[in-house]
């Protein structure tokens, strides 16, 4: 009885956030222009001359420099990874503690 309550109270707050936040969402969503294109453009342009540049000057390379390299490239992004995850973990649950009040 009280979830069903609960429920129907949640609906009528969200449906009445709905309704006043509609013209702040329209607004966003014409002020800011679709990227789609620009992505796309960005993409084909990187696939197309960075691609190719990085593809000959990584041929050039002896074959246990590249697998070093590949395996350096590998730590660092791991490392980096791990670090930059504990940091906003640590955040979050300092965050949640700051929001607690017991």
């Amino acid at each position: 009885m009280i979830k069903s309550i609960l429920n129907g109270l949640l609906q009528m707050v969200i449906s009445i956030l709905n309704i006043f936040l509609t013209p702040i969402n329209a607004l966003f969503e014409n002020l800011f222009p679709d990227m789609t294109n620009a992505i796309s453009t960005f993409n084909t342009f990187v696939s197309t001359y960075i691609g190719g540049t990085l593809s000959f000057f990584f041929s050039i390379l002896p074959p246990i420099f590249r697998s070093l390299l590949v395996i350096w490239f590998t730590f660092v992004v791991g490392y980096y990874t791990i670090y930059y995850t504990y940091l906003g973990i640590i955040k979050i649950f300092n965050i949640i503690q700051k929001i607690k009040f017991w």
